[in-house]
């Protein structure tokens, strides 16, 4: 008898305009996928879990390992839902076929261009009748609201949101369908806050993953292993802002010669230090990959001919996984599924700061931090869809004309709601999450009322349920938890957490990268296998 879970899938045919929301009679598919229960409780009703995707503009797709994974591990008790939030996959999804941008064949490849977004924006303009609140949080969560309704209302429902999914589901809280009966929010991004440097924005990007890295760096130092490599240093933070300054005065107006590291890592015509800080970045994201960031900058310091041969195979690596990347070899669901305009269109309407930093801000928080993100390059098209003219966006003379594309922030923006009576909220933080730092997590708790439970795990990063291995082995201690909130009924008081006493902690030890994938020699921090630990 075959026991693999069998999945179903179907569209839901919901108004483009909610009431209140946007004004058109249109309508639009909303793509759904499930895997039913074929257990049930004893003498309870049945329930329901959805699992969210975040982005925004990230399909299901990335969801769908983690769905299985709940539905065996809650036994088959529990049916299983997810869902392509409006605007990406399966469900409207907006793309630039008119325009030819975004794709294959055009000159941007995936990544859209700047010179293209003019076109690309009055192509989505069309084809959504000019309603860009249509493809906004709130309009997403309203379809949530009226597929739980319709579908699951005899059921008990219980809805977890990962990444911008937590900030999608915060949305829901404020209109939250009578049958639901608990909340989980994992990677958190907080829906409000007192002033913009406590609220979780996009446009603090850099300054966010610069303040993990720090704290990662810092990881290294208590590590007795990592900290050998280290010998005499007493701050990693420090030492690594002036290791980026020795390494860009070496190339510095073209010279070459001085430092063999300072050339490999300058050879695609970066900054050695832009390079490394956006590599780390990058890597700090993957509980696989950080473990390479001080074998990174112990070569890039000590700078033997070898050590210049391990680091000019890691910037070409760099370069082909960046072409990959553009042109969709490394994760076709991308290319298929997932939409860079909706994830501008929600960003620049109610997750960026306004007024926006300027160029000279949003540069100097990249290079203030140590590990960052690139994200000062995300300053023209804020200009380009929100059209504001604000010094920032007057200081940058050479951008196409392009209508905006944006819509207003609504009633729902910066507010925290109140649980209902009878629906409790779990809510669960990594301390190296970069993507969503572990304090949104702790203001989302605080502002929020009613009955609430914060986990907090000092070493996971982005998304618990991913990030947070056990000594043990099996399934992760997040989604142990996540399965007990749901089996619990959403009794707090009673959701078994024991699994993180057996957390598996940062090992810079590990072996589970090795030197080869990086440098394209046998250890990450020597050049042989033999005195690898040395």
């Amino acid at each position: 008898m075959d026991t693999t879970p069998q999945y179903e899938c179907a569209e839901f045919r919901v108004p483009m305009c909610y009431d209140d929301v946007c004004k058109s009679n249109n309508t639009i598919d909303v793509f759904v996928k499930r895997v039913v229960a074929t257990a049930t409780f004893d003498g309870q009703k049945e329930k329901a879990l959805w699992v969210l995707q975040g982005g925004p503009g990230a399909s299901s797709t990335g969801v769908e390992g983690l769905m299985n994974t709940m539905y065996l591990q809650l036994e088959r008790e529990v049916s299983v839902y997810t869902f392509d939030h409006r605007g990406t996959g399966r469900s409207a999804r907006l793309v630039c076929q008119a325009a030819q941008a975004g794709g294959l064949g055009s000159p941007g490849g995936l990544a859209i261009r700047l010179d293209e977004l003019p076109a690309c924006m009055d192509d989505i303009r069309f084809q959504i009748d000019n309603q860009t609140a249509a493809f906004s949080v709130t309009s997403a969560a309203k379809d949530l609201a009226a597929i739980i309704n319709y579908e699951l209302s005899d059921q008990d429902v219980y809805v977890y949101g990962l990444s911008y999914g937590t900030y999608m589901v915060e949305r829901l809280m404020h209109f939250t369908p009578a049958s639901v009966r608990g909340f989980a929010v994992d990677g958190i991004v907080s829906e409000s806050g007192e002033s913009v440097e406590s609220r979780a924005t996009f446009s603090n990007w850099d300054r966010d993953v610069g303040i993990v890295g720090d704290r990662f760096l810092a990881a290294c130092m208590v590590d007795e292993f990592c900290k050998s490599k280290f010998s005499g240093v007493t701050d990693l933070v420090a030492f690594v802002h002036e290791l980026y300054d020795k390494l860009d005065a070496a190339v510095a107006d073209g010279k070459s010669g001085i430092n063999a590291c300072a050339d490999a890592l300058a050879k695609n015509g970066k900054k050695p230090s832009y390079l490394l800080r956006s590599a780390f970045g990058e890597y700090l994201m993957s509980d696989h990959m950080r473990i390479a960031i001080p074998a990174v900058i112990y070569r890039a310091s000590r700078c033997t001919d070898q050590d210049a041969d391990a680091l000019s195979y890691f910037v070409d690596k760099l370069r082909q996984t960046e072409e990959d990347d553009e042109s969709g070899n490394s994760e076709p669901e991308t290319l298929l599924f997932d939409s860079d305009m909706l994830y501008y269109l929600i960003v620049f309407s109610e997750m960026w700061e306004y007024p926006t930093p300027d160029k000279a801000t949003l540069v100097s928080w990249y290079e203030n931090s140590t590990m960052a993100s690139d994200n000062y390059l995300s300053l023209p098209y804020y200009c380009l869809f929100t059209g504001s003219r604000e010094h920032a966006c007057q200081e940058l003379i050479h951008l196409p004309v392009a209508r905006p594309l944006v819509y207003e922030r609504d009633q729902y923006w910066n507010k925290t709601t109140e649980l209902p009576d009878g629906v409790t909220a779990l809510l669960m933080t990594g301390g190296m999450d970069l993507q969503t730092r572990r304090m949104y997590g702790e203001l989302e708790y605080k502002m929020m009322a009613g009955e609430r439970m914060l986990v907090s795990f000092d070493d996971a990063g982005h998304c618990t349920t991913f990030t947070t291995p056990t000594n043990g082995g099996g399934v992760t201690c997040g989604v142990r938890i996540l399965t007990s909130y749901v089996k619990e009924n959403g009794e707090l008081k009673n959701v078994n957490t024991s699994c993180m006493d057996d957390l598996k902690p940062i090992t810079f030890s590990d072996k589970a990268v090795g030197g080869q994938e990086v440098f394209g020699k046998g250890d990450l921090y020597e050049n042989s296998e033999t005195n690898g630990q040395g």
